[in-house]
């Protein structure tokens, strides 16, 4: 979380998503990277295949499911040796977006292994990730 502690909005969405799934948010990390229209649309174009802009994209480290609490004993070697932490990936989001917290929460929920490949997963996450920013 060392990244994203210059945004209150981001840190706050990540210690509540942190406590809502029980994770030890002293034991984490997930980096934030907010990025213009362009260049989110260059890293879709090049990652996924899609030219063109979208609102967020997440590049998990961890092969989690969701509900997976990732600790340093289950993930030994994906822990960064100068912080300690386990590293969930990368979350960007782009600039001309004004939800970022909920983009964020959703995203923080990619790297954690949930999905919405299912209108039942769609609901399940969308619900979760309300739950998650009420408590903000």
């Amino acid at each position: 979380m060392d990244e994203i502690k210059e945004n209150p909005i981001i840190e706050k969405a990540f210690l509540a998503t942190c406590k809502k799934l029980g994770i030890d948010e002293k034991s984490t990390n997930a980096n934030f990277h907010l990025v213009t229209a362009s260049e989110i649309q260059e890293l879709n174009k090049t990652h996924r295949g899609k030219d063109a802009v979208t609102d967020t994209l997440s590049f998990p480290l961890l092969n989690l499911t969701a509900g997976e609490i990732p600790t340093p004993t289950n993930f030994p070697y994906d822990t960064n040796p100068d912080t300690g932490k386990i590293e969930l990936g990368d979350i960007i989001i782009c600039e001309d977006e004004t939800e970022i917290a909920f983009l964020y929460v959703h995203s923080l929920l990619h790297l954690l292994g949930y999905t919405h490949d299912t209108d039942e997963d769609y609901d399940a996450m969308m619900q979760l990730t309300h739950t998650i920013l009420e408590g903000l």
